[in-house]
């Protein structure tokens, strides 16, 4: 699984219940947490409840009682191996230290290989919608766990965040080492994948889906054989990508069983 960011995975039953364990009421009952979750309509909709949700995590438990239930669910999918996105940038002004998160995450990493059999590593993130600042600052702390993250990302809202805003802090992560895997395509257009692609020097397109609205970006993604990772259901869901509108409709219903 390429395609997963950790706090995307909190179900409504264990948010409730880490809620409780650190006195936040986000949601009053477990209906009402299960209607936020699917009470959306676009990309922004959707990232103002999963931010929403951000704030019930406090402690290096949280994180680990996370990853770990997601690991454990993952394998029983089938899944052999996940490579997983996780933010810091959100949780630092809450108090919460890229040690604690980290922490957390490794240990469960740890315990889901021990008893279940997957293996996993995670994706350091950066938020799009914050400053290059702040993404440099979560990538130097990010130094001392070099060992465990595989990969840095940028995620969360494409509009009036290209790329290009973050050209330096990706020049220093290819520099450390880290592969790059950026969110272009989604809600914004072909643009911020060719900015992706030739000013960040991605590894990686995660969606991308928007590429078919540039003949000759889809051409250099075959030709060069970049790699995306596609959310058909994902991109649907929130009105972004339809593929009853195009061309390729018939293929895309086909391979994913998407409803017109």
């Amino acid at each position: 699984e390429l395609h997963v960011h950790l706090i995307g995975t909190l179900e409504p039953a264990l948010l409730l219940r880490i809620a409780k364990r650190n006195n936040i009421t986000l949601y009053n009952t477990l209906k009402e947490a299960q209607n936020a979750y699917i009470n959306f309509n676009n990309l922004d909709t959707f990232l103002n409840v999963y931010n929403h949700v951000t704030q019930a995590l406090k402690t290096e438990e949280d994180f680990y009682e996370i990853t770990l239930a997601y690991l454990h669910k993952a394998s029983e999918q089938g899944v052999l191996r996940s490579e997983f996105f996780f933010e810091v940038q959100n949780f630092e002004p809450l108090g919460i230290s890229f040690t604690a998160i980290m922490n957390g995450i490794i240990s469960a990493i740890a315990e889901a290989k021990k008893k279940y059999g997957i293996n996993s590593a995670p994706i350091l993130c950066f938020l799009r919608n914050m400053s290059e600042e702040s993404a440099m600052h979560a990538l130097k702390q990010s130094l001392l766990y070099k060992d465990a993250i595989i990969a840095c990302g940028l995620a969360a809202h494409e509009q009036d965040n290209p790329p290009l805003k973050f050209k330096h802090v990706f020049e220093k992560a290819r520099a450390y080492g880290y592969k790059i895997c950026i969110h272009a395509g989604e809600d914004m257009g072909a643009q911020y994948i060719w900015q992706a692609i030739r000013d960040l020097q991605a590894d990686r397109i995660d969606h991308g889906v928007r590429c078919i609205e540039d003949p000759e970006l889809v051409s250099y993604l075959a030709k060069t054989k970049l790699p995306l990772t596609v959310c058909p259901l994902s991109n649907t869901r929130l009105n972004i990508f339809k593929p009853q509108d195009h061309p390729l409709k018939t293929s895309w219903v086909q391979t994913f069983g998407i409803p017109t």
